[in-house]
C-alpha cells in the first residue's frame, strides 16, 4: 500500500490524466439516459473530483496552489448549487 501511494505522491499529473480518461470511457453510460438528472449529477460530481485532483496536481508553489483554488472554489460552489437547485439549465 505504502508503494502505492509512494507513486501516486510522486505522480499527481499521471492520476489526473487516468481519471479524466476514465471520465471519458464512463461518460456515454451516463448521458442521455431515462433518468437524465441522475447521470448529469453524477458527471458534475465525477467533474469536482477532477477539479480537486487538478488543484493537487499544481501544488508545487504557494501563488499557484492560491490561484487554483481562487478559481476552482468557485467552479465548486457552483456545481453544488446548480445540483440542488437546477439553476443552471442545459
Amino acid at each position: 500500500m505504502a508503494r502505492w501511494w509512494k507513486t501516486i505522491k510522486h505522480n499527481p499529473s499521471a492520476v489526473l490524466l487516468a481519471v479524466q480518461l476514465l471520465g471519458i470511457v464512463l461518460y456515454p453510460f451516463f448521458e442521455g439516459g431515462p433518468d437524465d438528472a441522475f447521470g448529469r449529477s453524477v458527471i458534475s460530481l465525477f467533474g469536482l473530483v477532477v477539479l480537486v485532483l487538478a488543484v493537487l496536481a499544481v501544488q508545487r508553489t504557494p501563488l499557484i496552489t492560491w490561484v487554483s483554488w481562487l478559481i476552482g472554489l468557485p467552479v465548486l460552489v457552483l456545481t453544488v448549487v446548480d445540483a440542488f437547485t437546477g439553476w443552471v439549465q442545459p
